[in-house]
């Protein structure tokens, strides 16, 4: 069985423990991936869109949260190339009605307002500037930020989460060397906009799925049959995800 977009191999561990006769490998576009669960393999560096496998190599294809991420109208007939006759192919992929979807768009909202509205990265710099002339602490706009950033989005949303980093930052780093703070502000802001890159990324990967009926016309022009579309629910929750089994 391949595993496409594997990273730390949870689903090859949960098939090795469903089925530990199964051969089973795993493969990302990540070229450092952790250890892989025991009796599995995985190979990183490699993207779906170009599998370095013979024809007809596996007997299953499954995926979790992957092919979304990808080329689908590449993808699909790498898919189909590396599966045998009667192969089954099982997807699991976002929902662009979801609420995993719904709880990033709400958090990038927060992150954007602590980041680029009230720009208290920008604030916090500035103050840093102060200590030449002997003034020391942070200042107000970024004393009060927690407090506005809990009020608009709740308590230990992001919006508070970032804003308190940087309070916390400035004033605890009030003696310290000014480029020792501004270092530690250049990891929050990386950090918020890497964050703010991965939600744009699950957004654009969840619209790749919201044409049901031309993804599954990719699919089947690939040669890959579908079986039957599933939704996927936590309990008493909506659906968060669609899973679809295919036949090669």
């Amino acid at each position: 069985m391949l595993d496409l977009g594997t990273g730390d191999g949870r689903v090859l561990g949960m098939l090795r423990r469903v089925s530990p006769q199964l051969e089973l490998i795993g493969v990302d576009l990540a070229r450092t991936l952790p250890e892989p669960p025991e009796g599995t393999s995985t190979q990183g560096g490699v993207p779906m869109e170009s599998l370095p496998f013979e024809d007809d190599s596996f007997t299953a294809v499954t995926a979790q949260f992957a092919v979304e991420y990808g080329d689908v109208t590449r993808i699909a007939p790498e898919i189909a190339r590396v599966s045998q006759d009667g192969a089954l192919v099982g997807l699991i992929t976002h929902r662009d009605d979801g609420p995993i979807l719904a709880h990033n768009v709400q958090r990038r909202e927060a992150i954007r307002w602590a980041i680029d509205e009230e720009k208290l990265i920008e604030v916090a710099r500035k103050s840093l500037a102060l200590r030449y002339f002997g003034l020391h602490g942070a200042a107000p706009g970024i004393a009060r930020a927690p407090a506005e950033g809990a009020r608009r989005f709740g308590p230990r949303s992001a919006a508070w989460e970032i804003a308190e980093a940087i309070r916390q930052t400035v004033e605890m780093g009030a003696r310290s060397d000014p480029a020792v703070v501004a270092a530690t502000l250049g990891q929050i802001e990386t950090q918020a906009r890497n964050e703010l890159g991965r939600i744009d990324s699950l957004e654009r990967a969840c619209g790749t799925f919201a044409d049901e009926q031309a993804v599954e016309g990719v699919f089947a022009e690939s040669g890959l049959e579908l079986i039957e579309t599933r939704d996927l629910f936590e309990a008493d929750g909506p659906p968060f995800a669609h899973f679809r089994l295919l036949r090669a």
